[in-house]
């Protein structure tokens, strides 16, 4: 058992307790009445960790101390201070489902973010890609046989071009989205320009697209290898319409 002069000890423990538990929940309901952060930087915004572990501690204290007094009561523990207690432990209960609820929606905001900035990172790497290997290829009088080649190569990336709209339209929608989501100017501006040098890169490819399709088409009609073949095929095909008037049709009765 514990003794009157311990029991005071314990209260006065179980009061500054109170008092720092009630200080720290009141920062805490501060900071959740606030909006929820819109920072694209994990480490920006109030760390919800580290104030419910603060508020938790002091939560701890007291129950533990609560525990005590009330295997041991005596007239030194008022009923006031027992409603304080419970009333603390209540107010912490909900709060602490609150702030989990509060980082749970940060993170998922933040997951967004990266999400997002992944997908700008890989298709604009394809886009980059791909206008550098366009922009360095060269045609002059190639031959039949090399020419289907790079109409093969163009055909696969016109295919490529196709599927990859749906993903630049997508990105777009998200950036809007977020956009939305985080208010503050500077993360609105960052993604604006994430997002127009992916729409410029995507223009300008598809504009060296079609003319390097023009120029294929444009060299190919201009190939003395296809002058040659055509020329050739119209000799056989001259050749052969000879031969074939020169045989004697014969019927027979």
């Amino acid at each position: 058992e514990v003794d009157d002069s311990g029991q005071k000890e314990y209260i006065r423990d179980l009061l500054a307790a109170l008092d720092e538990a009630e200080e720290r929940i009141d920062s805490l309901e501060v900071v959740l009445s606030e909006p929820t952060p819109t920072e694209i930087d994990e480490n920006n915004g109030p760390n919800y960790s580290r104030l419910l572990a603060a508020c938790r501690s002091s939560i701890d204290v007291i129950q533990h101390l609560n525990n005590i007094l009330s295997e041991n009561p005596s007239h030194g523990s008022s009923e006031c201070i027992k409603i304080r207690t419970e009333g603390m432990i209540n107010r912490w209960e909900k709060i602490e489902n609150a702030t989990l609820d509060k980082e749970l929606k940060a993170m998922k905001r933040f997951e967004k973010w990266q999400q997002f900035c992944l997908e700008l990172k890989n298709i604009e790497k394809w886009l980059l890609d791909s206008l550098q290997l366009l922009t360095s290829q060269t045609m002059s009088d190639v031959n039949i046989e090399k020419f289907i080649v790079e109409l093969q190569k163009h055909k696969a990336l016109i295919t490529e071009i196709g599927g990859y709209k749906k993903s630049i339209l997508t990105l777009n929608a998200a950036g809007q989205n977020l956009s939305s989501v985080f208010k503050s100017k500077n993360n609105s501006d960052s993604i604006k320009i994430k997002l127009k040098a992916v729409n410029d890169h995507w223009d300008k490819l598809c504009l060296v697209a079609l003319e390097w399709q023009n120029k294929l088409q444009s060299e190919f009609l201009k190939s003395e290898d296809l002058k040659k073949t055509l020329s050739e095929m119209e000799l056989w095909l001259k050749e052969s319409r000879e031969r074939l008037l020169a045989v004697p049709l014969k019927y027979k009765n």
